[in-house]
Formats: structure tokens, C-alpha cells, sequence
């Protein structure tokens, strides 16, 4: 697991490194799973990997995503296109949350301010 933002991207000739490194020693060897940790979401860390692949760069794409500061959870499925929500986690992240009375708490500090 690594962080994203200022710390795996950021060097495009050490990414490149990187991930030869990573495919060589730990995929092919080990086994081992690749998993990124962002606060972005997740369009905009697709965004990201994009901008990223304009500048001829590969970021390899992870098994599991964390987004939004660990409140969100993807896998990605081998043979499969998109990513799929972590349910079990979408769950735990949701109990208690009320988003209406959030936004109008967020509103009423805003006109009081």
C-alpha cells in the first residue's frame, strides 16, 4: 500500500522503475497485491492515472483503492473493467451517517458565519 499524492506520483522516470521493480520482484516472485491510498475520489484519481498515461507513463493499475481518506474501498477485479465498492466497507462507513442533516448543518454554520 502506498500514498498517491506527492509520494508514488510525482517522478515519472522513478514510477517507470518503480513498477518494472514491482512486476519483476513482487508479482511474478511473490504474489503480492498493489494498493494505493489517496484522499482524491475516485474520479478523480482515474483522472490522475489518465493525465499520468498522456505523459506516456504506465501507473500500474492496483488490486484495492482507499479513497477519500480511507472512507471508501474499491477492488479491482481481474478481468474486469471497472472497479467494485468494497460493500462490506460502504456499509460500516454509512451507519450513522445521516447526509441530510450533515448538508443542513453545513448550510446553517455557513449563513451563520
Amino acid at each position: 500500500m502506498t500514498d498517491l499524492d506527492g509520494t508514488l506520483c510525482g517522478d515519472d522516470q522513478a514510477l517507470s522503475e518503480l513498477n518494472g521493480y514491482w512486476l519483476e520482484h513482487h508479482v511474478a516472485k511473490r504474489g503480492s497485491m498493489l494498493g494505493y491510498s489517496t484522499g482524491r475520489e475516485l474520479p478523480n484519481y482515474l483522472n490522475l492515472v489518465k493525465q499520468i498515461g498522456d505523459r506516456g507513463v504506465d501507473i500500474m493499475r492496483p488490486d484495492v483503492l482507499v479513497t477519500c481518506d480511507g472512507t471508501q474501498i474499491w477492488w479491482f477485479d481481474p478481468g474486469s473493467e471497472e472497479p467494485r465498492e468494497d460493500a462490506v466497507w460502504a456499509k460500516k462507513m454509512s451507519q450513522g451517517w445521516d447526509r441530510e442533516r450533515v448538508r443542513a448543518a453545513f448550510k446553517s454554520s455557513i449563513r451563520a458565519g
